[in-house]
């Protein structure tokens, strides 16, 4: 539904570009001439947005299990919303006598926030009596994000729609809290587990860019990352060893500023 929104969102900010530059008419439909400007050439810039990151958290228990019956599963959705910004810098080339624009671009940013979801473990046996049902808080955050991406989009005056695609990279942190009831002894014993791998993974969007001067470019985009189902062998304390495995994927809606040089 969140991906959707987004591109619901996208959808109405290519129309209202593109009924802005039909409306003004001296806006020019022919190959960059006189008052369309050229878009090859270096560019840099900053962008701020929001993300929506979704993740199906399978615990599988192994072998040999400190607190969990083996072969047990439990799963958790998590929903990590977060306000994500960072720089990028690229080039763009605008082919001669025509309004195609190829290019590429590098971003790093950061991503704001976490998302805990919860799972449910079964009783431990041969142990003294405790509940059942015992939770695991299960808290991800990506801090950081790396792309490289390329790019084609199709001139229409100052109005630049294109579309993109390449390799995403990002940090995955997983923190576990595992509070035991009645284990190894009366009370509460507090487990806790924490793991991070740095993920590889695909992106495709699309977007606007809206030169506002020569130099100065607005622009608004969307763009899906996907990065597959990895895995994440936790090791906590007293040497509990679960696989997480997670299907990861994230919606990004956001706005940039850019110097074109």
């Amino acid at each position: 539904m969140k991906q959707k929104l987004g591109l619901l969102v996208f959808a109405g900010a290519i129309a209202a570009a593109s009924a802005g530059y039909a409306a003004d008419p001296s806006a020019s439909k022919d190959p960059p001439a006189t008052g369309a400007p050229d878009w090859t050439g270096g560019y840099v810039g900053v962008y701020v947005g929001g993300s929506d990151t979704t993740t199906n958290l399978q615990e599988i228990n192994g072998p040999g299990e400190l607190a969990f019956l083996p072969g047990e599963r439990t799963r958790t959705d998590i929903d990590h919303s977060a306000v994500v910004y960072g720089g990028f810098a690229g080039y763009n080339y605008q082919f001669p006598n025509g309004q195609v624009v190829a290019g590429a671009e590098l971003e790093i940013g950061g991503n704001s926030g976490s998302a805990t979801g919860v799972t449910n473990s079964g009783v431990i046996p041969n142990a003294p009596p405790i509940e059942d049902n015992i939770p695991t808080y299960n808290k991800l955050a990506l801090p950081w994000t790396f792309r490289a991406r390329a790019r084609l989009g199709y001139a229409l005056g100052d109005v630049l729609p294109f579309v993109a695609a390449g390799v995403t990279v990002t940090q995955a942190q997983l923190d576990l809290t595992f509070p035991c009831p009645n284990f190894p002894s009366p009370g509460t014993t507090v487990y806790t587990a924490n793991t991070s791998k740095t993920l590889t993974g695909f992106n495709v969007g699309a977007g606007v860019d809206w030169a506002i001067t020569r130099n100065l470019v607005s622009r608004v985009e969307y763009i899906f990352d996907d990065y597959g189902t990895p895995s994440f062998a936790e090791n906590g304390s007293q040497g509990w060893n679960n696989r997480r495995l997670s299907a990861l994927q994230s919606n990004t809606l956001r706005v940039a500023i850019g110097y074109k040089f």
